[in-house]
């Protein structure tokens, strides 16, 4: 087992200051989840200088196993619009076409340096469609655009052999262990689609954490 950080404990600084005082202060620590999204001091993901990363890296024997884009990737199912605007700003469309975007290019940063991992959210454009009022297909809707949304990109994954793993989580096509599989057969099994737990937003959802996991 290895022991890792999520960067975002860290925002305020630039990659080298958080990999030095990580390196330093707390040895034992040897894996980073990278925080990618838009504004990151970490990584400009769109234009990220590769070779500096690295050089990080490589001084302080540390290593990225996944980059993590939750709100960003999230824009493009939604929710979107004004109520994401620290997100990204901009109108839905331009919120969403950002979405796409960075999702392929955080496919071929992580291929780059080695990242096997994407970890993010599939959003979900409407939530209340999990109910049966007022119409009873609405979920079933709701897996179908995300079919044709993200099955383009996880086809792209596939090919760079990355793995995109979607946290379970409230206002997400899959929160809970049947929401889970039935999200996979959406997406027909793919390789390069799983999923990662933060107990914490079982928690928030009332699921069974042990059952789930």
């Amino acid at each position: 087992m290895k022991l890792g950080l999520f960067t975002r404990a860290f925002e305020d600084l630039n990659f080298e200051e958080m990999t030095r005082i990580i390196s330093h202060r707390y040895s034992a620590i040897t894996q980073l989840e990278l925080t990618a999204n838009y504004g990151s001091k970490h990584i400009n993901i769109l234009n990220p200088d590769i070779s500096s990363i690295q050089k990080c890296l490589n001084s302080e024997h540390l290593a990225i196993s996944n980059l993590s884009i939750h709100r960003d990737s999230q824009l493009l199912l939604g929710a979107r619009g004004s109520v994401t605007k620290h997100f990204f700003p901009g109108n839905e469309h331009e919120q969403k076409e950002y979405a796409k975007h960075v999702l392929y290019k955080c496919a071929d940063v992580a291929k780059e340096l080695a990242i096997p991992v994407v970890e993010g959210n599939i959003g979900c454009e409407n939530f209340s469609d999990l109910f049966d009022w007022p119409i009873k297909t609405g979920w079933q809707n709701q897996l179908e655009v995300a079919k044709a949304q993200w099955m383009p990109i996880l086809e792209y994954y596939n090919k760079k052999n990355i793995k995109y793993a979607h946290e379970l989580g409230p206002q997400q096509l899959a929160y809970d262990l049947e929401t889970a599989l039935l999200l996979l057969e959406t997406f027909e099994n793919i390789d390069s689609f799983g999923f990662c737990i933060d107990p914490s937003q079982l928690l928030y959802t009332g699921v069974n954490i042990p059952l789930v996991i």
